[in-house]
Order: C-alpha cells, then structure tokens, then sequence
C-alpha cells in the first residue's frame, strides 16, 4: 500500500472517530428517557413467564424518538423479547404477552404510545415510562375507568420532611429543607393514575420527574385532574384536587422565631424597682432588656433572660425609666434578632397599699393599712355614696397604720382608698391607689 493511501486511511479512521464521539456526544446533550418494565400482579406460579422487575434502564433520546421507540431501545440495549400488535401497541415481552400498560411519568396516558414524540415535546429528557404487566385491564396497576377520583394516595418529596404527614383529606402541608436546598422533585401519586398530577408554581407546570424550585417562604399547588388536562376518563364535570405547600429552611424558621411582636408591659414595684413583663415567643433563644432613664437618653442593654419579666432594683424614687425587649435566636454561627418591643414608661414611686380591713366601732369608722415599704408617710381618702368625688380626710407619716372617722349615727355607704407617699427633695411622690373598700354603716340600736 502507498504512503498515501495509508494516510488517507488514518485521516478517515480518525474522521470516524470523531463522528462516532460527537453523535455520542449530542445523544448525551440531549438527554434520556427513563424505562422501566415490570410485572407485579402475574405470578411465575400462576403461569406467567417471568415476575417482577425485567429491567430499569435509561435511554438516550434521538431525534425521531417516540415513547414507543423508547422502550423497544430499552429492550434492545437489555436483550429482551419485545413484539408489537396490529395497532402498535405492547404484544409480548419476554414471552409474556397480553396485558401490557404504560405509564408517562405516573400518568396512563390517553392516546398510543407512538403519540408521545421527543419531535413536539410531548416526551422529553428526565420522562419517566413504566411499561406494566395488567391482570385486569388496568385496575390492579392503578387505571380505573369508572371511577373519576382525583385525589393524591401519596405525597413524598426528594428532601424535606412534610408536616403533618400526608392524608388524602388534608390539603395543606409544610415542607422543611436544609438549608442550601434549591430545588425538590415532588413525588405525587394519584389514586386513579388515569389523570395527570402536576405541581404548579406561579404560572409554572413541572411534571413528576422535574425538580422544582424552592425557597423559604415560597408556596406551590400539587394538583390532580385539572379538567383542561387530558385523560382517558370522562370527568369534565369533576373539579381538581388541589393540596398547598409551604417550604421552610431550617434558617427561615430561625429568622421567623424572631418574628413574632414582643408585647411588654410593667410597673413600679417599689420605691426603687420596676418589673416589666411580656409575652412568650415560642422558639427564641433569650430576650434582651434595654433600659434608659431619661427621654433623650441612650438606651443600655441591662438584661438578658430566658424569663419573661425582669425586676430592675436600686431605682431612684420619682425617677421615670424607659425600657424595650427584643428576642433572638442563635442559629449555628449565626444570630437573629427579633424587633423591639414597644416602649414602657415606669415613674419609680412607693409600692401600692393594701388596706387589712374598713370596720365600724360604734359610730366611728375605722381603716387598717399594711406598711409600705420606704414610704415617708400616708394619705386616706373617702367619699359618701352618691358624691362624684374622693376628698383627702387624713394624712399621717410612716408609723401609722390606721385611721379612725366619726360618722355619726347615720346609715350610709362609704369608700375608703389610702396611698403612699415619699419625699424627694422636699416634693411628695405619691404611689398607686389602693383598691377601694367599702362599707355600709350601720345603725346602733
């Protein structure tokens, strides 16, 4: 052979090669289709040829592909027995012959398989087709004619965990992902595989065997025999089944602890303390405390808690502080806070009296406090029923508890309330009323 016929054979060769690698190549470009034949309701004891799972396979799409075409591919590259009937339809696999089905992602689709084309779209790469065994036109594996239920059987997804667990009757769910989770399959099943189920987002519809994309917070419907859908059931009149999900990440839930408005409330407890209180929120790792003690001031962090309340002591009597909450949450190596509560304005005074008891002694009426704690004195109040207003009747200092009232020899009602009060710098502070008693005098005999 000549030098030249020779490289003209390796320049071919090579040429070949390269041919073969790039029809490859675009073959892998463009995508599989996944087959799967099986046999789950004719038993070998019963006289069927095989049972079971004859393969589970991948196919890669050509141009001219139909589904079909796909699993005479699939059977090829497996080395098992496929023969077609007069209408083109499955005949025998494997020596295993009439009876045969085929699902389009968990859908028994309503025209032939050769419909189904990779040319118009209606089959494309990621499609699932399981080619099954029926013992009774279809209804064994999952295809009833006469029966136009569109609810799901099942609900699972590729991650996550859904809550509550899936019911036919419960329509709405949440899923929870980790964090960095970007997409999920959704894996419905429907009860009758003659309608379609897709999940839906925004205006989007994904078949089962697409990922769908996900963040926290956001929402998608997973929908069962939408009547603009094609099956082979006459259903027109029967409304879809829809179900809600709402996707969570593990560090969206975190942030959203934080979420709830913390409500704060509170009051002087003594002549130098205060206690706030607020609200539980479900989750939080603690709360945080600001206080400042004037109304230009700069607000300080002066407590961090897991409690609900805090008693802020050694106060300044007739000092007005201002105090704010916030909750956070520690998550991992991060920190969330919560929004501050509103603000609660707290005057330090004296603690509220208690009154012990009002009584009669004849015709005087008598009243009995308990001792204040810091308090410098007292003042008592009283109105007859009927009178708008209370009129101060008494003011004492610290050590007297008590206060004694001529009435006369009438029968009449009256109200008793006492405070106390502190001085500071000359100036008296006064603290909360005490609750009001009241007494109906009697008449001695």
């Amino acid at each position: 052979m000549s030098l030249k016929k020779k490289s003209l054979g390796i320049i071919l060769g090579i040429l070949c090669f390269f041919a073969l690698f790039q029809v490859n190549t675009f073959a892998a470009e463009k995508g599989q289709v996944h087959v799967i034949v099986e046999n789950t309701t004719a038993t070998k004891e019963s006289g069927a040829a095989w049972d079971g799972n004859l393969f589970d396979t991948y196919v890669d799409i050509t141009d001219d592909m139909t589904a079909l075409s796909a699993i005479q591919t699939a059977c090829a590259n497996e080395k098992k027995d496929i023969k077609l009937n007069q209408w083109n339809g499955i005949e025998t696999i494997e020596n295993l012959s009439t009876g045969w089905m085929c699902t389009l992602n968990d859908w028994f689709t309503n025209n032939g398989l050769l419909d189904y084309k990779i040319s118009d779209g209606s089959l494309k790469a990621g499609d699932e087709l399981r080619v099954m065994y029926s013992s009774n036109w279809g209804e064994d594996i999952g295809s009833i004619y006469n029966n136009n239920d569109k609810s799901l059987k099942a609900l699972t997804f590729s991650s996550g965990t859904i809550s509550p667990a899936f019911q036919t009757n419960t329509k709405s769910y949440t899923l929870t992902v980790s964090d960095g989770v970007k997409e999920v399959k959704v894996i419905p099943t429907a009860a009758n595989k003659n309608f379609q189920v897709k999940t839906i987002v925004g205006s989007k519809e994904y078949d089962r065997t697409q990922a769908v994309p996900v963040a926290h917070g956001s929402k998608f419907q997973v929908v069962c025999g939408r009547t603009s859908w094609p099956t082979m059931n006459n259903s027109a009149n029967v409304s879809e089944t829809s179900y809600t999900v709402t996707v969570k990440t593990k560090e969206g839930i975190a942030k959203e602890s934080v979420s709830p408005k913390i409500k704060l409330s509170g009051e002087s407890k003594s002549y130098q303390s205060t206690k706030v209180t607020w609200n539980k929120i479900s989750g939080v790792s603690k709360y945080q405390v600001y206080r400042k003690a004037s109304k230009n001031g700069t607000y300080k962090k002066v407590k961090t808690t897991t409690a609900r309340s805090f008693t802020d002591t050694k106060k300044k009597t007739g000092t007005t502080y201002y105090y704010k909450v916030r909750a956070y949450k520690i998550y991992g190596s991060k920190t969330f806070y919560g929004a501050f509560s509103n603000v609660k304005t707290i005057k330090v005074v004296p603690a509220q009296v208690s009154i012990q008891k009002v009584s009669q002694k004849g015709s005087y009426l008598k009243t009995n406090w308990k001792k204040v704690s810091g308090a410098d004195g007292y003042r008592v109040y009283m109105k007859v029923k009927g009178a708008k207003n209370y009129q101060r009747v008494y003011q004492c200092g610290k050590n007297k508890l008590a206060y004694t009232k001529k009435t006369g020899m009438t029968k009449k009602t009256y109200s008793v309330k006492v405070r106390a009060y502190k001085k500071v710098k000359n100036k008296k502070v006064f603290g909360k009323y005490s609750k009001v008693k009241i007494i109906t005098m009697k008449l001695l005999k």
